[in-house]
């Protein structure tokens, strides 16, 4: 975004220099790249969390005794840490 947001001032400076239908196409270009690389970041942060889900389910699964007793664990400080604060 940083970087679409750089283009799109170098462009608006230019914009004295060119004509407007020139500029115009500059940044529907650099607009549409900028917007296929965001659905490529988020296909892959979707592809990572659907993997993250699906190992933190094997592990839930295949050490329900230990799960618990962290989730316990994290219920017990919370707790603490709420009744300390009041």
């Amino acid at each position: 975004m940083r970087e679409l947001l750089s283009e799109l001032e170098e462009a608006l400076s230019e914009g004295a220099q060119a004509d407007a239908a020139q500029l115009r196409e500059q940044l529907r270009k650099r607009i549409d790249v900028t917007r296929a690389r965001l659905d490529g970041a988020r296909a892959t942060m979707r592809t990572r969390a659907v993997n993250a889900m699906a190992g933190a389910n094997d592990y839930v699964r295949e050490n329900p005794w230990e799960t618990v007793a962290v989730v316990g664990g994290l219920a017990l400080l919370t707790g603490w840490l709420l009744a300390r604060s009041r």
